[in-house]
């Protein structure tokens, strides 16, 4: 008995009892025949079946209301689903359908059922519809197709039909057990609105790309097909194709080839790079971006940059790649021009001379165009209509073209003649690849010889318009004419132009400045003649003085007091104040003889000069003047103790002018073979900044001379403010190259003194004079033999006579004159107080500075004596030193 398939809902317990009993009564049982045991056996089993029905009728019944609960908690999923799903038979006929699939069908729910499904499809998608109704119901295959819906009072629904046919038994199969049907209906409007606005928007961008000369690709990784634009084939040089137009063969991926002739094209330097770049994009998962070059066949390079991204499959392999490629030669050559314009401009700017800027000029343009030499060509010097070769080469081959080289450099060319004569007179730049038809007669055979058929020049230019030479290539074979290429030459050419006009004016003004610089030094070195002149000067005056007048005064007082002797009382009165007014004539030559020229610059230390300054001014103008001086200061030439004097001298004179002070300090100090000399006053509000603005605009000699002479010594002057507002000079000159020791300053030490005979008897004391003046000479002689205890033995006229007569005549006593010629008095002392320690020595002079006196007995005079003394002292003086030593003896 077939059992009935239930549709309704659970069967309530009295229904199921009358349907009990309504069977029995169909088939009852005779019980009448049956034997007792047999009843109750029956009895009992029925009752346990009962048991066992009510048992399985409460299961029945919990499993009713879990499946109720279930059906309506997922009924809501069902109905509201995002998808519609509708049961169909296989004839097409809508069994059921959810809320969803009503509403997309734009119709109520009840109006679905029993309607074929093929109603509401539209006429365009019934073929569709048909095809995919059929293969899903043959092969029991989950099949989806993509058709439009139409509906009533609403647009037309883009919708995806997913067909799942239901076998009425799973054991067995075909077309006529198929039981329902199926159908999931999605609406796809959005989806496809999508992918037409991207397809759009993929025509939009060939378009544009194939306008912007950008190719497009996509590589299938697995079989190395690629299929690409016909920009894209042209760019690698695949197709001879050259127009440019927007058409659908231009913008889609029309043109198939294989991997291998892609990489064919690729430059054999770039092909490693390339690969090594699509391994990292394909294994590291990142975007492929590449640059390199290709060859056409015609052999032109061109250069093209590469970017695109991988694509995976499901299992995370390499599918395909998708990218662009792009056409960049334009751009590295505009690169390669502005690197090889920097390397030129910064070579040029750094170049020594114009040589070797045109050298590495000529290098670089060649390395950028392929040339193979080139050179420069000069106009001549006195004729600017004729051109001279540069003796500036490159070569790319050493010793290649030596004989064409040996003709250029030998050959002189006429505005007009040849290829450089043509544009030096045009200024305009040529290009040829015939070179026999342009180049000039001796040039062209040798040209051809070695195969050069490519030649270009092209001017330099120093301003707007004036041309100070051409520059020429040559090449072996064919070199592609491009203008921007010979633009970029010409920009060479005006750089280069630059650059010897820049490098003749800093050659003019390196000339100028050499000139200044000499004249600086001229300048500084007739400072220091002009003030060494004035020294001079000032000291022939005061040797006039000394050596002349006082020497003459002196000369007549000695010969006045031997007069004086032999006189009357009245004559000796008048002879005393001759005497006196001699005396005077005497003071006032010497005070003059040291205001011109200080004895001291010549026998006293650098201190020494400076502590008799600082007395000079307190004398003279109440400056107080203190020294400070370390114990040893170095020994300055004679030359620069006058310039440091004058410079000390003059710096003192501005503080008596203008600081209104009446103290000042001199300091001496030396470090790391410096002298400085700092002079400073006690006045206020001084201006630093003020007196070095004078010196710029120098009105006098005084400060400008003591700068000029120290730079001229290769010293330095610095003007600074105390702090109490006073002026302090402070010059520091160098002593490199000074070879005297370290010398004593003002102090001295004892002298010894050299006897000369016992002092209990006196007798007759033996007299040495030494003058260079024969007056004084004669004057001291004929005093000095007046005296019973004195005799004059010898005379001599300067210090080395007198170390002669010394030697000669063994005297008791010299009496050394201090300034003499030849030799003075203080080396003379020194020599002979070493070879001669019995002879004593005693100074005279006019002068009465104390450093005379110090530096003759530092020498080993015994005593000093001025010459303006009376005679008494003299004698006094000689026979002290011959007790003395005796007593010591």
């Amino acid at each position: 008995m077939a059992k009935k398939r239930r549709t309704s809902g659970p069967i309530s317990s009295k229904t199921l009892r009358q349907r009990a009993e309504q069977m029995a009564r169909a088939a009852p049982a005779d019980l009448g025949e049956m034997k007792v045991d047999n009843v109750k056996r029956l009895v009992h089993e029925l009752q346990v079946h009962q048991i066992e029905l009510e048992l399985q009728n409460e299961e029945l019944r919990e499993a009713q209301v879990a499946l109720a609960e279930a059906r309506d908690r997922y009924a809501d999923l069902y109905e509201f689903a995002p998808v519609g799903y509708l049961s169909v038979g296989p004839d097409e006929v809508i069994r059921g359908a959810n809320l969803t699939a009503a509403k997309l069908l734009a119709r109520e729910r009840a109006s679905l059922i029993g309607k074929r499904l093929s109603h509401f499809v539209a006429c365009q998608s019934q073929d569709a519809l048909f095809l995919r109704w059929r293969e899903a119901l043959q092969s029991q295959v989950r099949t989806t197709c993509e058709l439009r819906i139409s509906r009533p009072d609403a647009p037309e629904l883009d919708a995806q039909l997913d067909i799942v046919a239901q076998p009425a038994d799973s054991t067995t199969g075909g077309a006529s057990q198929i039981a329902e049907v199926r159908v999931m209906l999605s609406d796809i409007t959005e989806r496809r609105l999508a992918e037409e606005a991207r397809d759009e928007m993929k025509q939009r961008l060939a378009v544009a790309a194939s306008g912007t000369g950008i190719g497009m690709f996509e590589w299938n990784i697995a079989t190395g097909e690629v299929l690409g634009t016909e920009r894209h084939a042209l760019l690698l040089g695949l197709t001879t194709t050259t127009t440019t137009t927007t058409t659908t063969t231009t913008t889609t991926l029309s043109r198939s080839y294989h991997r291998s002739d892609w990489m064919e094209r690729v430059h054999p330097d770039d092909r490693s790079p390339m690969e090594a770049n699509l391994r990292r994009a394909i294994g590291d998962r990142t975007l492929y971006d590449a640059e390199y070059r290709v060859v056409w066949p015609d052999g032109n390079v061109r250069w093209i940059i590469s970017r695109g991204v991988v694509e995976y499959d499901a299992q995370g392999q390499p599918e395909r790649m998708l990218g662009i490629a792009m056409d960049t030669t334009d751009r590295k050559e505009i690169e390669m021009a502005l690197a090889m314009l920097c390397d030129v401009a910064s070579m040029a700017n750094n170049a020594t001379d114009v040589e070797a800027a045109i050298v590495y000029a000529l290098k670089r343009v060649s390395e950028y165009n392929g040339w193979t030499c080139g050179h420069a060509w000069l106009p001549a010097d006195g004729n600017p209509d004729e051109l001279l070769p540069g003796y500036v080469w490159y070569e790319e081959v050493p010793a290649r073209f030596a004989r064409l080289q040996d003709r250029v450099l030998a050959s002189r060319l006429k505005r007009g003649e040849g290829l450089v004569g043509r544009v030096f007179a045009s200024g305009k730049p040529e290009f040829t690849n015939d070179v026999g038809a342009h180049l000039a007669r001796y040039k062209a055979p040798f040209a051809e010889f070695r195969g050069i058929q490519t030649a270009c020049a092209f001017p330099v230019f120093a301003g707007e318009e004036r041309i100070v030479g051409v520059i020429e290539f040559f090449a072996e074979g064919r070199i592609p004419h491009t203008e921007q290429r010979l633009a970029w030459m010409v920009s060479v050419g005006t750089l280069l132009g630059r650059v010897i006009e820049r490098k003749r004016a800093e050659k003019a003004l390196r000339e100028l400045n050499e000139t200044l610089r000499q004249r600086a030094r001229d300048l500084q070195r007739l400072a220091a003649q002009l003030s060494l002149a004035e020294h001079h000067e000032r000291s022939r005056l005061a040797k006039l003085l000394h050596d002349d007048l006082q020497q003459l005064l002196v000369a007549a007082g000695l010969r006045l007091t031997c007069l004086a002797e032999d006189a009357q009382d009245e004559p000796k009165q008048e002879f005393a104040k001759i005497h006196t007014l001699l005396q005077e004539c005497q003071m006032i030559s010497r005070d003059m003889a040291h205001e011109l020229s200080p004895p001291i610059l010549r026998h006293g230390t650098l201190a020494d000069v400076v502590a008799w300054l600082a007395q000079w001014f307190g004398d003279k103008h109440a400056l107080t003047v203190v020294v400070d001086a370390p114990r040893k200061v170095p020994t300055a030439p004679e030359h620069l103790r006058v310039f440091l004097f004058q410079a000390v001298r003059e710096l003192l004179f501005n503080a008596v002018k203008h600081s209104r002070s009446t103290e000042a300090r001199v300091s001496l100090s030396c470090q790391d073979d410096n002298l400085t000399v700092q002079v400073e006053d006690g006045g206020v509000c001084f201006d630093p900044y003020a007196v070095e603005a004078q010196l710029r605009r120098p009105k006098g000699f005084g400060l400008f001379s003591i700068r000029e002479r120290l730079q001229a010594l290769g010293g330095r002057l610095k003007i600074e403010k105390t702090r109490q507002g006073g002026a302090c000079f402070r010059l520091v000159v160098p002593l490199t190259g000074s070879s005297e020791p370290l010398a004593e300053s003002a102090e001295t030490e004892g002298v010894e003194m050299v006897t000369c005979g016992d002092s209990q008897f006196r007798r007759v004391i033996r007299l040495l004079v030494v003058d260079d003046h024969a007056l004084v000479r004669e004057g001291f002689v004929s005093l000095l033999n007046r005296q019973p205890s004195l005799k004059v033995v010898g005379e001599a006229a300067d210090g080395a006579e007198a170390i002669q007569r010394a030697e000669e005549l063994r005297p008791d006593v010299v009496l050394m004159d201090v300034d003499m010629p030849t030799m003075d008095g203080i080396e003379a002392t020194r020599r002979l107080t070493e070879q001669h320690a019995d002879i004593a020595v005693i100074a005279l002079s006019v002068h009465e500075d104390a450093s005379v006196s110090q530096a003759m007995t530092a020498a080993g005079a015994d005593a000093y004596v001025s010459k303006r003394a009376a005679t008494k002292e003299l004698v006094e003086a000689i026979h002290r030193v011959c007790d003395g030593s005796a007593t010591s003896g």
